[in-house]
């Protein structure tokens, strides 16, 4: 290493040269402004207003609002959705902070509105009627040191109006009536005068936030909480935002029951990605050590629909496996080799690992001795006006770029199913001008630069050529590592995350990404949308209509953030993201980031399902509610509730030698496709014997789990395309029932399977279940019985309007907002027990072993009765075979059900009308 980079020392300016020999695609920098003339007085204000009225808004980008203060201005990002006229909110609170020398927000000069332009084609807009919002805002966070502004964010979420400061600018009296002061940094540094206001607020009673306090409340409700406490005067506010917590939180849990299948519809061949800052496990999560078992994260990741796992192993300085380019953590003696550890677990889960490698950057806590030799020895990136970088190395110094080379090449072998090329940037406008850099640019233009740094600025004699050569230091760069890992690991795929913009990115930190695709160099280009302000699903597809020509056919698949989703984030507003990129065509997406907050809200991990706990009850504290009575001579009685009369119109008893065709049938298609999980009659997984019929769980030759799904109908999904209809709805016609039914008692007597690894239900759906919103005519989905886990049973679940968008469901026993818990019925599992259930025109009533289980539901708020006939399922599940798909492997547990010889075993299945 010694010798290469010394090699690159001695040859550095010729390097220089031939890095910009290459000719790239002159980037377009077209920029738009309007002044609204002032002067204006914004000390206490919250914002401004504006009309913003423009025909092609998926082409403005770098949308920013510049509040002109003295000799400097502030600057404050905006968001545009769709073409025509949109009011615009421009607030402090997202202040980016100021350029140059700023005279405070009492004295704007002026206010400019200003975008950037994707191409050069002229766009019609305007801005008008410009307002000064001055809210009357009962909070003051005040900062000091550049703090983050996401504070003042979480009380908006919260109902405060808070008023965003620097600590500088704080005055006696702009607390006057306020009821909560924040300071955000490091007090000791605060003004003494502002000390003084501060101090005299809190001496009258007010309230002031500590650092301890704000940093303990990590979510929301914990900052409500903690309001509420601090703040008992507004108590009914904070009870109302708390109850709107408790049904997102509700709406969540509810959502992500849908999410696993709503992955799933995106097909085999979507990207489904994770990212994983951290090597060795999820960050955020507590001190619980399970989040460090790549084990169980990616059976976790797979069983909710995620394919591939992107962890970042590698950055400017640090390794976190074994490296022979890069200096090691510590953690690897510790914890091991984290390329080791994940590629053992994605491999035993059928995921996708793609190895991240932060390129030039190097943040705080993962500094090296090595890398701050490095920037002590120069290496380092320098500013415009002479600031040196304590984190990032300079892009055009040949040791730098050789270090990132090598170290990507060997991270390629290390065998990944694709390596991820991220910060292959600069670092922004004003990075790097350090010496090396003006040398290498004057050996480019073949000329000395004697007004340095000023000529190659923004608006400088050679700022077309100084953003042309940028350009191509970073394209020269890919190629480089497009070629060597192409030639040294065949078949590890290229990925680079970029800012959303290809011209804009090109311009302000050198990512020509359009044309790294048109030329090959990389087999995935990934988009951070979730980084460009536009979280909605309108925004995402204005990103789109931009990302996917400039793709140039390369798989594109951008990285949301599910936790920017409408600053709060939910799991709904991700999947509405996800789908408009469906809807545009694309085959993938990644999601950032795999942390303790998206556990919880997508609902992943065995603890993290919902907001609530989960309550084991035994089935025998139930109220008994049925009797027995023979209907079937010579066979076990029936449990008929109480005071009904029934009669028999369908059953089977199973006291056959096989099972009667007559009334069952194979479920082998699942929506639209063979489900390779799902049992085929030759895989003799069902077996009639002795009056009781078996349900096995069979391994193929090829290694593949199986188990039987039987029904007495089909539903539009069970039925496949056929390749050769033509028109709009091209599938196979659909089978006659077998047996169909509305209304009346729905009995099954079976023993539950005794193993882990799979799971056993007893339910009905509706042939046209979703296709259309009215639940009573489509059908609703009954899950009388559900055995995910040996012995216990969960909630019964009535499933509505299909499984997409407008899905929704209730349960029984039902849940409110006062309930802490979800209830779980256990019982013996190496007995026979009976669960039925009661369908009438106003509503279902459960029974197990003759228990009745909750109230009727049906008739409640969001709730529905079926009103046409349905038909009978028992089914068995291999678990995570339907996420896993082909490339899904057995579990250990499965291994050692089938090892068992486990069944699910049923006695008998009876269907009675009410003759009262």
């Amino acid at each position: 290493m010694k010798r290469m980079f010394g090699c690159f020392l001695r040859n550095g300016l010729i390097a220089a040269l031939l890095l910009a020999v290459s000719t790239t695609a002159m980037a377009v920098d077209v920029r738009e402004k309007y002044v609204f003339k002032g002067p204006f007085n914004m000390k206490t204000a919250t914002g401004v207003e504006f009309s913003f009225d423009c025909d092609d808004a998926a082409s403005v980008c770098r949308r920013y609002v510049y509040f002109k203060s003295g000799e400097g201005y502030y600057k404050v990002p905006f968001n545009v959705s769709g073409n025509g006229r949109t009011v615009v909110s421009v607030d402090r609170i997202d202040c980016l902070g100021a350029e140059g020398k700023v005279a405070g927000w009492e004295n704007i000069e002026e206010i400019l509105v200003s975008f950037w332009r994707e191409d050069v084609t002229p766009v019609k807009w305007k801005a008008s009627g410009l307002e000064i919002c001055r809210k009357p805002y009962n909070a003051v966070v005040v900062m000091a040191d550049a703090a983050t502004h996401v504070f003042p964010r979480k009380l908006e979420a919260c109902g405060m109006i808070p008023l965003f400061l620097d600590v500088k600018e704080l005055d006696a009296g702009m607390l006057d009536g306020v009821a909560l002061v924040v300071p955000i940094g490091n007090m000791r540094k605060f003004p003494k005068k502002a000390m003084e206001i501060i101090n005299r607020f809190k001496s009258c009673g007010g309230v002031l936030l500590s650092s301890k306090e704000r940093l303990a409340a990590t979510t929301h409700r914990q900052l409500l909480q903690l309001l509420a406490k601090r703040l008992p005067e507004l108590g009914e506010e904070f009870a109302r935002k708390l109850a709107e917590d408790e049904a997102q939180r509700k709406k969540d849990a509810e959502a992500a029951v849908r999410f696993p299948a709503f992955m799933l519809e995106g097909g085999e061949d979507e990207i489904r990605g994770i990212d994983c800052h951290v090597a060795y496990g999820p960050e955020r999560v507590g001190n619980d050590p399970k989040w460090e078992n790549w084990d169980e994260n990616c059976r976790m990741l797979k069983a909710a629909g995620f394919n591939a796992l992107n962890v970042n192993v590698a950055r400017g300085g640090i390794a976190f496996y074994e490296s022979k380019v890069l200096p090691m953590s510590p953690e690897v003696k510790t914890k091991g080799d984290s390329i080791e550890l994940i590629k053992k677990a994605c491999e035993k889960h059928g995921m996708k690992f793609i190895a991240w490698k932060v390129c030039f950057y190097s943040r705080v806590g993962m500094k090296t001795p090595e890398f701050e030799k490095w920037i002590a020895n120069g290496r380092g990136a320098l500013s415009a006006d002479g600031k040196k970088s304590t984190e990032w190395l300079c892009p055009v110094r040949p040791e730098n770029r050789a270090l990132e080379i090598e170290a990507l090449v060997e991270l390629a072998k290390r065998g990944p199913w694709a390596i991820s090329l991220d910060y292959i940037r600069y670092h922004g406008t004003t990075w790097c001008f350090c010496d090396y850099c003006r040398r290498a640019f004057e050996e480019y233009l073949g000329e000395k630069v004697s007004n340095w740094p000023k000529d190659a600025l923004a608006g400088g004699r050679l700022d077309g050529k100084w953003e042309d050569f940028r350009r191509r230091n970073i394209t020269d760069l890919v190629r480089e590592v497009s070629r060597r890992v192409r030639a040294e690991a065949p078949g590890v795929k290229i990925r680079a995350d970029v800012f959303c913009r290809p011209n804009g990115n090109a311009l302000t930190v050198a990512q020509e990404w359009n044309l790294w695709c048109r030329e090959g160099l990389l087999d995935m280009v990934c988009p951070m949308n979730g980084m460009s302000g536009s979280t909605s699903k309108e925004g995402i597809s204005d990103l789109l209509k931009i990302q996917i020509p400039a793709s140039a056919g390369v798989p594109l698949v951008p990285t949301y953030y599910p936790s920017l989703m409408k600053r709060t984030g939910n799991a709904d507003d991700f999947m509405n993201v996800i789908r408009a990129g469906r809807k545009a065509g694309i085959k993938g997406f990644c999601t950032f980031t795999f942390d303790g907050r998206l556990i919880e809200m997508l609902g992943l991990g065995e603890k993290k399902t919902s907001a609530r706990e989960i309550k084991r009850v035994p089935v025998e504290s139930l109220p008994l509610k049925c009797t027995s009575t023979e209907t079937v001579k010579g066979q076990a009685p029936s449990l008929l509730p109480v005071g009904r009369k029934m009669k028999l119109v369908w059953n089977d008893e199973f006291d056959g030698d096989r099972l009667d065709d007559a009334k069952w049938s194979y479920r082998t298609n699942f929506w639209g496709r063979q489900a390779h999980w799902f049992a085929k009659p030759e895989d003799n997984s069902v077996e009639v014997k002795d009056g009781l019929m078996k349900m096995k769980l069979v391994k193929r030759p090829d290694g593949q789990f199986v188990s039987p799904q039987l029904q007495t109908g089909e539903i539009v999904w069970d039925v496949p395309h056929d390749p050769n209809a033509k028109g709009f709805w091209p599938l196979i016609k659909m089978e006659k029932p077998k047996f169909m039914h509305r209304y009346g008692y729905y009995e099954c007597r079976c023993r539950l399977q005794q193993e882990r690894g799979w799971w056993s239900a007893f339910w009905m759906q509706a042939p046209m279940q979703g296709t259309c919103l009215d639940p009573r005519r489509a059908g609703i989905e009954h899950d009388i019985m559900e055995s995910f886990h040996p012995g216990e049973l969960i909630p019964h679940a009535f499933h509505m309007n299909g499984y997409g968008g407008d899905y929704k469901l209730f349960m029984c026993p039902r849940l409110t907002k006062e309930d802490s818990h979800y209830y779980s019925l256990t019982l013996d599992k190496t007995r026979f027990h009976v669960f039925g259930m009661l369908w009438e025109p106003d509503g279902y009533t459960i029974f197990i072993d003759g228990r009745q289980h909750g109230p009727k539901v049906g008739m409640g708020e969001g709730e529905a009765v079926s009103q046409t006939e349905e038909f009978l399922l028992l089914t068995t599940e291999a678990k995570f075979y339907r996420k896993n798909r082909m490339t899904g492997k057995a579990s250990p547990d499965l291994e050692a059900a089938y090892a068992a010889g486990d069944a699910f075993i049923v006695d008998y299945v009876r269907v009675y009308d009410l003759a009262d």
